[in-house]
């Protein structure tokens, strides 16, 4: 992981990206490998560029051809209440004491006095005496010296606005609301619902690129396969846009998801297997080996025990033993 871009937030708050499509502000000036920081995430891959317009903050996605727009707040938390009881993108690393942050001009100048660089081994044993020492009373802090802020920076962010769409590297990944008035897509490691009534988007991160959606109507839920099988397979509130369940995968990556008609069955497909998960109870209930070649795409048989499975010159049909 390596900082792509920056770009100073106000006189006390600096904001990096970095080759992850992570965003961090930190205080400023952030002297200390410990210095506390917020974390926010939407882009995936390197972020390009970060530019602020009076109180909105722009920023570009290389690899997920978008531009997310961010409002830019003032932390208003309770001094005594940690941040991430208020906001959960939010990430503060533990404060550690720094040692080496400022110097101890009593110490420095007690072993500068037992130093002696003008006279040589010869003169010392011929007489006790020891010039003055001129550079001691140079030994000053620097005028123009800042003390570094272990604290937090005195800014947020709060993602406003996505511009742009990317289907590429998705399947799946948009979506009409039933009633017809949102739809559901996603750009880069975030979910958007964009509704008609009043020009809005909402939105939820997760940790890793989105590969699939699967959205279940009736109980309006929306299922987000990741890129990597240990994030798992997030299960979205659409009208809260919040978590309502996490199921693991033991595939390399989720590429394909479908629900059942009662949503409470969700069918997974990721490198070469095929796995049924219990939703409410977040656990799996079915798994098998698929064929070797790649699968294309996964759905439930309606009003049927069974799942059809479609790839590369193959349609599978596969029946679900002791349901």
């Amino acid at each position: 992981t390596c900082i792509t871009s920056c770009c100073p937030l106000s006189d006390r708050s600096l904001v990096v990206g970095d080759s992850c499509g992570r965003l961090r502000v930190f205080p400023n000036p952030a002297m200390s490998k410990d210095t506390v920081f917020l974390q926010f995430t939407s882009h995936h891959g390197k972020v390009q560029k970060i530019l602020q317009c009076g109180d909105s903050l722009f920023t570009l996605g290389s690899d997920d051809s978008c531009l997310c727009m961010w409002k830019v707040s003032s932390l208003s938390w309770p001094p005594t209440m940690p941040p991430s009881l208020y906001d959960d993108h939010v990430i503060i690393d533990e404060k550690k004491e720094d040692q080496h942050l400022s110097v101890n001009l009593a110490l420095a100048t007690a072993q500068m006095e037992d130093l002696d660089f003008s006279i040589s081994h010869a003169d010392k044993t011929s007489s006790t005496h020891k010039p003055p020492r001129p550079w001691i009373r140079s030994l000053v802090p620097p005028s123009n010296y800042t003390v570094p802020s272990l604290g937090l920076p005195d800014g947020r962010l709060v993602l406003e606005r996505i511009h742009g769409y990317n289907g590429h590297n998705a399947k799946n990944n948009l979506h009409y609301i039933s009633s017809g008035e949102s739809i559901v897509y996603s750009v880069g490691k975030t979910l958007v619902r964009y509704d008609e009534e009043g020009d809005t988007q909402h939105f939820c991160s997760v940790e890793g690129r989105i590969k699939c959606l699967a959205i279940h109507q009736e109980r309006s839920i929306c299922a987000i396969g990741q890129e990597n099988a240990e994030q798992g397979i997030v299960v979205v509130d659409l009208k809260t846009m919040n978590y309502i369940s996490l199921c693991k995968s033991a595939a390399k990556g989720v590429h394909s998801l479908d629900f059942d008609e009662s949503g409470r069955h969700l069918l997974a497909v990721g490198g070469n297997r095929l796995t049924i998960h219990d939703v409410d109870n977040e656990v799996v209930i079915a798994s098998t080996l698929t064929h070797a070649t790649e699968t294309l795409d996964v759905r439930f048989k309606s009003k049927a025990n069974a799942l059809v499975e479609v790839g590369r010159n193959f349609v599978r049909l596969w029946f679900i033993k002791g349901s």
